[in-house]
């Protein structure tokens, strides 16, 4: 707040805590790059780890990268 000759006499501010929403985020994160039952990293977090990798790589061609789609099935064909 000013007074007349444009000195500041009070300052108004907000504070919030945000540890719980960091966690939460974090845990979406989590849930969306991970395979839920085992933990183990998912393909959504293989693709962009490849793709932060060709960032960084800067196309020098340096890059070599492994895939594999594991399919376990509950019924295999007869």
């Amino acid at each position: 707040m000013f007074v007349f000759d444009s000195v500041c006499t009070h300052f108004i501010g907000t504070q919030q805590a945000i540890t719980y929403q960091r966690k939460q985020e974090a845990q979406i994160i989590y849930q969306a790059t991970h395979d839920l039952l085992t933990g183990s990293p998912n393909e959504v977090l293989f693709q962009e780890t490849v793709h932060e990798a060709l960032i960084v790589d800067g196309g020098r061609g340096v890059l070599a990268a492994l895939s594999l789609d594991l399919v376990l099935q509950a019924y295999p064909e007869r």
